[in-house]
């Protein structure tokens, strides 16, 4: 008599799915990572080997993704039994999840730093939480390697707190950056028309975390013994990647040099047969020479100071 075959449950789809999305996420981190570098040459070494750690972290990250679904979907194809026990590559992903968290929330702490005048208060507070969520990660690392009969329910209070602390954390970064972007008024009307602009984006992309985060919590809480918190949990690292180097591109680009037309600097048109120069006493001849026919117009090509820019935009400077 044939072993009856236990189905395996319907909703571990939400893994694949997650994995092909996180793929998605993944290469556009790897445009605006090669965007970055090509424009980075003269950002601050430290600035651009912290970023390059933190792509490094997010791609081992993405390795993971693909063994784990080539683990459970073809090692395992047809053994329901082995989405009982995370395998490894799952479990080492909540632990990257938490460093990659860690080190874009670093980033723009050090913006805020800046912005408030080197003031340590509210940075050793996002500093705290910060370290808290990567506590909390690692708790929920450790903890996820007890697992062995897919019961989540022993270990959804790390689960809850890891979730929890990632989504107080950046929004206490986002509500700070908010506050100080908003109060600063350095350099010029145009650039605080720039500035106004970019924050505008980076605070949309960085609430973005936040919603994830909300998403994967929520349904890990309604379903915590279903696979539907893992489609929002594996793009969630890249959502923090895309926002720091999305962050630091349009940074750059703000900062290039705009090119505009000044009416002060129009001169005035010179027609056929207007002479320029003067006549020469004795000889009577002239000296000057015929203009281009057609109004001269000059373009002048208004730069603001990278100073003027990044001292209303710190991480415009990296750390």
């Amino acid at each position: 008599m044939s072993a009856t075959v236990v189905p395996p449950d319907p909703t571990i789809g939400a893994m694949l799915i997650g994995s092909i999305l996180g793929a998605i996420a993944y290469g556009f981190t790897a445009s605006q990572g090669y965007m970055y570098y090509s424009r980075s040459l003269k950002e601050p070494l430290p600035a651009r080997l912290w970023v390059f750690a933190t792509c490094l972290i997010d791609t081992v990250n993405t390795a993971f993704m693909t063994h784990l679904q080539y683990h459970y979907f073809l090692n395992n194809y047809g053994n329901p039994a082995a989405f009982m026990t995370p395998v490894w590559s799952l479990v080492s992903m909540v632990l990257l999840t938490a460093v990659v968290s860690f080190m874009v929330r670093a980033m723009f702490i050090r913006s805020v730093y800046q912005m408030s005048y080197s003031n340590p208060v509210p940075t050793v507070i996002l500093g705290l939480l910060s370290t808290f969520n990567l506590v909390c990660g690692v708790l929920a690392t450790v903890k996820f390697l007890t697992i062995k009969d897919g019961n989540f329910q022993t270990i959804k209070e790390y689960v809850y707190l890891d979730f929890a602390s990632a989504i107080a954390a950046d929004v206490a970064v986002a509500a700070a950056l908010l506050v100080y972007f908003t109060s600063h008024k350095g350099g010029s009307a145009r650039t605080q028309s720039m500035l106004q602009k970019l924050h505008m984006y980076i605070i949309g992309t960085g609430s973005l975390t936040v919603i994830i985060a909300v998403v994967a919590l929520a349904t890990f809480v309604a379903m915590p013994q279903k696979f539907v918190f893992l489609t929002p949990f594996m793009v969630w690292s890249k959502f923090y990647t895309n926002s720091l180097l999305s962050s630091l591109n349009i940074a750059k680009r703000s900062r290039d040099a705009t090119v505009s037309v000044s009416l002060n600097n129009v001169v005035p048109p010179r027609y056929p047969g207007q002479l320029s120069g003067s006549l020469s006493g004795s000889n009577n001849t002239h000296s000057g020479q015929l203009s281009n026919s057609g109004p001269e117009i000059t373009i002048q090509r208004v730069t603001e100071s990278d100073e003027d820019f990044k001292s209303s935009y710190p991480l415009g400077k990296g750390l």
